[in-house]
């Protein structure tokens, strides 16, 4: 079940409902206005993800950037060229561990469709590694200065140093 549901800002409900409802196969689930001719507040919602849509100006600036997490990212993909929806980058695997592509809504709003790929199981002597490193830290509340640089650390940059919970201060250092 969805717990937070993102708002995202639009200039116009017509041409927002055209493009999530026809280009990337969303329902209406309700809309919203205090009069006429007043900004529309609506809710979008496939396959138990949601959306607000909101034209109120004071609500957010246009240009958002959301997350949605689905199965497979390649079926989004296909139905994203079939309906026309405008794909900003294509799917890849830019990222360890997931599968994504970005569409942009008329607004600049950008969709990030991602899939979670499964994990690989970790080179038993990195894994064998950090087990030792959390059992010392567990055991003496020391940390190292340096973290291994191998599989997924080496990617995300290297940890230089960190507090322990009894410092009152914490400092890291990306090498």
């Amino acid at each position: 079940m969805q717990q937070v549901v993102p708002a995202l800002r639009i200039t116009d409900c017509a041409r927002s409902r055209a493009f999530y409802v026809d280009g990337l196969g969303f329902h209406v689930e309700w809309e919203h206005r205090f009069g006429r001719h007043l900004p529309a507040f609506m809710q979008v919602s496939r396959d138990g993800l949601s959306l607000y849509l909101t034209e109120h100006a004071g609500d957010r600036q246009v240009g958002g950037l959301v997350h949605l997490y689905v199965p497979d990212v390649d079926a989004w993909y296909a139905e994203c060229l079939r309906t026309g929806a405008p794909v900003t980058e294509a799917p890849s695997e830019r990222l360890e561990g997931l599968r994504d592509m970005t569409v942009a809504d008329p607004d600049g709003n950008q969709l990030r469709i991602c899939t979670r790929l499964r994990a690989e199981p970790a080179e038993p002597a990195a894994a064998a590694g950090w087990a030792a490193r959390r059992q010392i830290v567990r055991a003496t509340g020391e940390c190292y200065p340096t973290l291994p640089t191998a599989g997924r650390g080496a990617r995300l940059g290297r940890l230089a140093s960190f507090a322990t919970p009894s410092r009152k201060s914490a400092s890291a250092t990306i090498a």
